[in-house]
Order: structure tokens, then C-alpha cells, then sequence
């Protein structure tokens, strides 16, 4: 049970298919969402499920899940959690998989050792121990000829009265029950040595109607009923009659002879089956019917089968008006009294053709002039749009409601009729494009143009402004809410949203939107990590391979080769992916990767939030000697490495929020003892006060003075800005203060700016400020320059 974010998204590569599909096992069946869920809602569920598992012994996983919505189904109906929880809670594997809730008990089934040919009582006893098993379910399969099941009764038996069987084989029996092992047996079929006539197929000819080959409402259908002899004698002198008790079919041919059948051959009916089928009959209806087979001898066969009837079921789709000559003046705008050809566009969604279909327009007062009342709409099959010939009308007052009937008649007399009337809805607004869903997805949602009826509406896209559009749906979108799919990647496109009301009519369009599809994602990407972080990806050889490597911090370290392969499975764990180490928690700030051990690949350098330590791990995942280092608080500012002291060797330096900057060695020990405690190892300066907020802007290094090593640059809030030498000395010309009414979430950024070859600082800060500083300390020409930006996390400077 998975009812959680997108644990059983069938539609993408998801983790639910995996457990179904892994060749080595996993999950046999699967409960779980296919998009986000709401965890209030969703909870409630989950707890219905299982109440209807251990308290009302539904065990039939199938009827579970659906069953442990029906609760919240009346709450459904309108845009709520309910509605989305139906839509995006689906189910992988058998429906008919039973749950055991313990340690499952078996049963003892008796049933015949085999039956003849024809028409036979089957009688099946469950028992358990001698002791008779109510509501055991039990199930009788033989393939191509009949499938019956049903429960036990209290004396632990079912009787099957009428269990059809047609060819030689077996029956399969299969019991099932409540905490109970599946028991299977057979029964087998006695072989047939007389004639034994069955239905083996039925053709309809439809050729006096639409001629589509199917049973359509209000057409005479002929039958071809073909049978098989699958006993071991011919017969012959054979005919055979048909009846129905459907009220909407008529048999107008019943009876119909049929050539000799050898045994194991075929024969069909000489003379045809002739019914007539209501046009009243809905769609999708089926008609069961009975064949009875007599011959020469006194031979007798009957057998049912089932014939399903089509209809169409025509709706309004979207109508078109035009003034274009010869009606009107041909300027795009119908006035008072102007003839225009209005085409009313209408969709059959039923499965059988619409046949003959001719349009009518009724007026309803004086206000509707009909100057060409009828249109010839001809033949809609299912699922298609028609708009006829068109009518032509005149409006004496278009800025008001005026009212009209529409009606449509089909070959057999059937009449769709609408009262309409031609005044469309506003543009829709507030469209939001969101292309975060795939790179060749975009997710478009709006609001409706007012509340006076439930609209749909048509969304519309292009590759250029103002189109030309491509409707993107090819229906009707009923919520106000679509995704347009298979675009291109990395494309901006140009969305627009009309409004249709119930009438038809389509309104103006909204204000169009544009937004870019994402690059694809390489092969092996994305992939997820355990938490949300601020971290950045890090990018580097770790593995020694030559090969690209990403890294990223979050809850813990991960790390995947460029084919988004985990390097190493750091937790032991299958079930995740891309973990390389444990040690530590929470790597909230970016880690740096730097070779510090001598040996082929960078080692990552992180800082554990929880703990409040920094980790350097090798490429096989430990820890280096000497590491993790202890700080004093937590570090948000990422760790840099640079060669501090001119030795060759990289130091590692770290700033945590109270403002401690820490510099070790990459053996660990200390660079100095800063705050002259022998106790701690690697504090090297302090940075303004604790009391002054969260340290976060992360030290940059840079060689300020010209004399070919590094210094740290560090920002300390409503402080200063730092130059520190690798003895703890501050550089000539620093700090600079920053002032006390601003602090600092970015990092300084340094660089030769005006192109004297001496490094510049340039510094956001969060009243808007941004400093440029010479690196002497001395403020740049111009500068600071002032921007938007006052907010605590205002980024970094490049």
C-alpha cells in the first residue's frame, strides 16, 4: 500500500512497476497513487482499506481498493482532495488476488471426476477437517465454453445447475476463501462419441442498413450463425431456430436450415437469421439470444450467445458563424438584421454511426429570422465531429439573448434536439503555464471567464507569438485544468484557453502565455535524493575513472557517475539509490571536492548540519584520518579549499553561523590556533558576533596582495567584510564595514573588474546594496550600486 507521491506513476519509470517487474521478486500486487497526494486525505483512505480488511473480511485486494473509495465518492463530484484521491489512486496486479491475514488454513474439496458433453449440474463440497466451510468461492473455467462461480452455502456446497460444456478437455476448479490457501483440481470431460453441434461464430450483415458491420439501432439485420460438430458422429438434415426475449429485437426470421457437419467440421446457416432491432435501443445494450439445433435423429442442442447493439449519442460540440458574402457584408462583425451562415458542430460520442442525419432550425419568437432553416449533416460515426451545410439566420438584436430550437433526425426517426441561442462566454483568465512536469510536457491551469454554467474549453498552442495555434486537445476539456504532451524539448511555446458555453459557442481567447519546455534529461536522469536541500551539485572525478561524477548533499551524501549510475550503494540499501555515505546528517550547505589524499579521485568535502562537523570522504566512501571535525555550531556556508600557506598542500577552511572561521590542514590538524585554546582544533578567526544573526555567506579565497598566496575573503553580518592572511592578520585595508543595517546572505565574489590586474570584491547585501571594493579595501568608482534586492537570501554576485 503506497498511497503516497507518485509511487505507482504508471506513466513514467516508477517504483511500483519495479517491485511488479524485478525478475529476481518483489511485489505481487500494489495499492498506491500516481501523482501527489494529500497525506490529510489520503490517510483516511488508507485506514478505510484496512477496516474493510480485518473487519469486514473483504480480502479480494481489487474489491479493496476500489471499495475503500467508495466512502468519499459522494464527496467527489466537485473539484476537492476527494476527487483528486480518486483519480490518482490506482492499482497494479490481479484484481483477484486474495491478502492472507495469517498464516493461511487449506481446504478439502470434493467435486465430479468428470462430466459428459452438454448441459451439466455440477455440485462442489468444501470442507475443512470434516466440518463444512460457508462462503468458500468457488470458480468453474473450461476454456471456450463457459466460466461460472459462485459461494458456498452453510453445508460447505454449491451447485452449478447449468454448466455448459462443448468440446473434450478438463474443467478447472479453483476454491478460494477468507485467510485460506487457493486449492486447485479438475474435472475432466468425457469423451463424445455422437454428434455434437455448437455455435462457433456469428456474422451479422448489415449491408440494408449503414453497412458498418455491426448491430446499429433500427437496422434489419441478417445473421450467419456458424456451427461446429465436436462430437465423433456427422449429422445431418439439420435446421435450427432463434428467439430472443429482448423487447428492442424483433426476429423476423427465426428459423433457418443447414448442410451436413461431419464430425470436427463446420457449417453455416443456408438461409439467414433476419431480426429487427428498435431504434430506441441504447447504446452498448446487449441482446442475448437462443439458438436451438435439431437433425434427422431427434438430436437436440441449445445454446445461448450475446450480440452487442450500437447507437450514437450526439452532443453539442463547438458552432461557427460567419458574415463572409454571399450572406453578410464579410467584415468579421454581425450586426442587427445582417444574414450570416451559422454551422452548429456536433460530436457523436456513441459507439454506432449516426446515419442520414438532417438539421432543422425552429425559431422561438420574432427575434430569429430564418432564411435557410435546413442543413444536410449526412453520415457522424462514432467519435466524430459533423457540422452540416450550415444554416443562415438573422438576428433584429444581437446584443441579446435570442432564443432558438435545433434538431437533428437520423435515418430511423431518432431527433436530437437543443434549445440555443447564439451569445458566447467570456475569455478565460489567469492562465499558468508550468513546464516543470517533462521536457515534453507543459501544464496549463486557468480560471473560468465567470460562474453562470460549468464550461469547457479548448486549449490552443504555437511555436510563435500570435500563433497560427494547434488545438492541443481533441476533445473538449471539461476542468480547468489540461496537459499539453509530445512537444518538443527545450521549445518555447505559446499558449492560449477559449471558453465553450453549453450552447456551443466558443468564446474569445484569453491572453496569451509563453513558456519553454525543459531540456531531456539525459539517459539515467534524474535521480531522487532523500531530502530538500540547498546544496548545489558539485561536479568532479571522484571514482579516479576519468569519467565525469555528480555530487550533492541532502539528508546524506550522494554521488552518480555522468550515466546517473550510484557510485557506490553507501547505505546497503536496494532500495535506494545513489547514497554514498552515511556518516554525518543533514549536508545542507555544498559540498567542495578537491584531491587531497594523493591517489586518483577527488574527495568530497562536506558539512553536517546535525552533527556539526565536516567529513572528507576518499572514493571508496571512509572517512580520511584525521576527519570529521568538530565546530562549534552548524555550518550553512559551504566549505572552500585553497593552498592557504604557500606549501603546496590545500587547507580546508570552514565558516559556521556564529561567525568562527576554521582552517585545517587536509590531515586535520590546524593551520593555527586562532583562538588560542588548545582544545579545540581549527578555529582561526572570528568574524563579527553571534548575536549579530546566521553566518551564511560562504569565504571566497583570492590572492589580494600579489604575494602568489591565497587569502580568505568572509562577510560577517550587520559587520564587516574580512581579508585574513594565512597567519590570522587582517590584509592592509581591511575589514570594511558594512554597516549595521544590513546583513549578508550572499558570498563575495572576487575578480579583476576594471583590468588593473589587482582582484576586486563585489558584495550583495540585503538592504539592496551592492559593494565594489579595490583590493586594497577601497570602494570602486562608482560604486556601491543599488539594486532590488533586499531580502535575506538575495544571491550571490558573479
Amino acid at each position: 500500500y503506497l498511497l503516497n507521491c507518485e509511487n505507482l506513476a504508471y506513466d513514467s519509470d516508477c517504483i511500483a512497476e519495479h517491485f511488479m517487474l524485478n525478475p529476481g521478486g518483489g511485489a505481487a500486487a500494489i495499492t498506491g497513487s500516481s501523482r501527489s497526494a494529500y497525506p490529510w486525505s489520503s490517510r483516511f483512505y488508507m485506514n478505510e482499506y484496512y477496516r474493510l480488511m480485518f473487519d469486514e473480511d473483504i480480502v479480494q485486494l481489487g474489491k479493496l481498493h476500489f471499495k475503500s473509495r467508495e466512502l468519499y465518492t459522494c464527496n467527489a463530484f466537485n473539484e476537492s482532495y476527494d476527487r483528486w484521491t480518486h483519480f490518482i489512486l490506482n492499482y497494479l496486479g490481479d484484481p483477484e488476488i486474495n491478502m492472507h491475514r495469517g498464516v493461511p488454513s487449506t481446504f478439502d474439496v470434493s467435486a465430479p471426476a468428470s462430466v459428459p458433453f452438454g448441459h451439466n449440474e455440477i455440485v462442489i463440497q468444501v470442507s475443512d477437517d470434516g466440518s463444512p466451510v460457508d462462503s468458500a468461492f468457488v470458480c468453474l473455467f473450461k476454456e471456450d465454453d463457459d466460466y461460472q462461480y459462485g459461494y458456498t452455502d452453510p453445508s460447505g456446497q454449491i451447485a452449478f445447475p447449468d454448466f455448459l460444456v462443448r468440446e473434450s478437455g478438463t474443467i478447472s476448479v479453483t476454491v478460494t476463501g477468507v485467510d485460506r490457501c487457493l486449492h486447485e483440481t479438475s474435472i475432466a470431460v468425457e469423451p463424445e462419441t455422437a454428434a455434437y453441434l455448437r455455435i462457433a461464430d456469428v456474422t451479422p450483415d448489415d449491408s440494408g442498413g449503414n453497412g458498418d458491420g455491426a448491430i446499429d439501432a433500427g437496422e434489419t439485420i441478417d445473421l450467419a450463425v456458424e456451427l461446429f460438430n465436436s462430437g465423433g458422429t456427422a449429422c445431418d438434415k439439420l435446421w435450427a431456430e432463434i428467439s430472443t426475449d429482448d423487447p428492442g429485437v424483433t426476429v423476423t426470421g427465426g428459423v433457418s436450415i443447414y448442410p451436413d457437419i461431419p464430425a470436427g467440421a463446420y457449417g453455416s446457416n443456408i438461409t439467414p437469421f433476419s431480426i429487427a432491432v428498435d431504434p430506441g435501443l441504447a447504446d452498448e445494450t446487449v441482446v442475448e439470444f437462443l439458438v436451438e439445433i435439431h437433425d434427422s435423429t431427434g438430436g437436440y442442442w441449445s445454446e445461448d450467445f450475446a450480440a452487442e447493439v450500437h447507437a450514437p449519442e450526439l452532443e453539442l460540440y463547438v458552432s461557427s458563424v460567419t458574415d463572409s458574402a454571399p450572406y453578410g457584408d464579410g467584415d468579421g462583425v454581425i450586426t442587427n438584421g445582417e444574414p450570416f451562415l451559422l454551422r452548429i458542430g456536433v460530436k457523436n460520442f456513441g459507439t454506432g454511426t449516426a446515419a442520414g442525419l438532417q438539421g432543422v432550425i425552429r425559431e422561438q419568437g420574432s427575434a430569429i429570422n430564418t432564411i435557410d432553416g435546413t442543413a444536410d449533416y449526412g453520415d457522424i460515426a462514432s467519435m466524430e465531429i459533423g457540422y452540416g451545410s450550415g444554416f443562415v439566420l438573422s438576428e433584429a438584436n444581437v446584443s441579446i439573448v435570442n432564443r432558438f430550437v435545433f434538431e437533428l433526425t437520423d435515418m430511423y426517426g431518432r431527433t436530437f434536439a437543443r434549445s440555443m441561442e447564439l451569445r458566447g462566454p467570456n475569455a478565460p483568465s489567469d492562465l499558468y503555464l508550468d513546464s516543470s512536469v517533462g521536457s515534453d510536457q507543459i501544464h496549463a491551469t486557468w480560471n473560468p471567464p465567470d460562474t453562470l454554467e460549468d464550461y469547457r474549453y479548448i486549449v490552443y498552442y504555437a511555436t510563435t507569438p500570435g500563433g497560427p495555434y494547434e488545438q492541443a486537445s481533441t476533445d473538449l476539456i471539461l476542468h480547468r485544468l489540461y496537459r499539453i504532451r509530445d512537444l518538443a524539448s527545450n521549445t518555447r511555446y505559446y499558449v492560449v484557453v477559449a471558453a465553450v458555453d453549453s450552447c456551443g459557442n466558443i468564446g474569445p481567447l484569453c491572453d496569451e502565455v509563453s513558456e519553454t519546455t525543459n531540456p531531456p534529461q539525459l539517459a539515467g536522469w534524474p535521480n531522487a535524493v532523500d531530502q530538500g536541500s540547498s546544496s548545489s551539485v558539485g561536479v568532479a572525478d571522484i571514482d579516479g575513472d576519468n569519467e565525469t561524477d555528480i555530487v550533492f548533499g541532502a539528508g546524506n551524501i550522494f554521488a552518480w557517475d555522468h550515466a546517473g549510475q550510484e557510485l557506490r550503494d553507501g547505505d546497503n540499501m536496494p532500495l535506494t539509490w545513489g547514497v554514498f555515505a552515511v556518516e554525518g546528517e543533514n549536508y545542507t550547505s555544498a559540498v567542495a571536492l578537491a584531491e587531497l589524499d594523493g591517489i586518483a579521485g577527488d574527495e568530497i568535502i562536506g558539512a553536517s548540519w546535525n552533527t556539526k562537523e565536516i567529513y572528507i570522504f576518499d572514493k571508496d566512501s571512509s572517512v580520511l584520518p584525521g576527519w570529521p571535525k568538530p565546530t562549534a555550531d552548524l555550518c550553512w556556508a559551504s566549505p572552500v579549499i585553497g593552498d592557504l600557506d604557500g606549501d603546496g598542500d590545500l587547507e580546508i577552511v570552514a565558516y559556521d553561523i556564529d561567525g568562527i572561521v576554521y582552517v585545517w590542514h587536509h590531515d586535520g590538524t590546524e593551520l593555527l590556533d586562532g583562538d588560542g585554546n588548545p582544545a579545540t582544533i581549527g578555529p582561526f578567526f572570528s568574524a563579527g558576533l553571534a548575536s549579530d544573526g546566521w553566518h551564511v555567506s560562504t569565504p571566497a579565497l583570492a590572492d589580494m596582495d600579489g604575494d602568489g598566496v591565497v587569502e580568505i575573503v568572509v562577510a560577517a553580518p550587520f559587520d564587516s567584510i574580512y581579508v585574513l592572511n594565512a597567519d590570522g592578520s587582517l590584509a592592509a585595508g581591511w575589514p570594511v564595514y558594512i554597516g549595521d543595517e544590513a546583513s549578508v546572505g550572499g558570498s563575495p565574489v572576487v575578480g579583476d573588474i576594471d583590468g588593473d590586474t589587482f582582484p576586486e570584491v563585489v558584495l550583495q547585501n540585503t538592504a539592496g546594496g551592492v559593494a565594489g571594493l579595490n583590493h586594497d579595501g577601497t570602494p570602486m568608482p562608482g560604486w556601491p550600486l543599488w539594486i532590488y534586492g533586499n531580502h535575506f537570501f538575495a544571491g550571490s554576485p558573479a
